[in-house]
């Protein structure tokens, strides 16, 4: 039962999150939002690493440094493009 109760509240808390990040994306340009996305990564491993005693493995690195440059990339790439639409 408590198991349960457990599950519940963790589905009324991600339902809650995906909420806010809608209402967030509605109000505010995605790219000043995606930033934040990366807080969940750092997140999960922590949870990882203290709750479950889950050491990241030199892949995890990996993807983490394809995920933090691609994105950068793409942010650098959309901030050039605009500045020379402006001018």
């Amino acid at each position: 039962m408590i198991q349960m109760v457990m599950m519940i509240v963790v589905g009324l808390l991600v339902g809650a999150a995906h909420y806010t990040l809608a209402i967030a994306y509605e109000r505010a340009d995605v790219g000043s939002l995606e930033p934040f996305n990366f807080l969940r990564l750092v997140i999960a491993a922590l949870v990882g690493y203290f709750a479950f005693q889950e050491s990241p493995d030199i892949w995890i690195w990996i993807g983490v440094l394809v995920i933090v440059a691609s994105t950068t990339f793409i942010a650098y790439r959309k901030a050039v493009l605009q500045r020379t639409n402006r001018g």
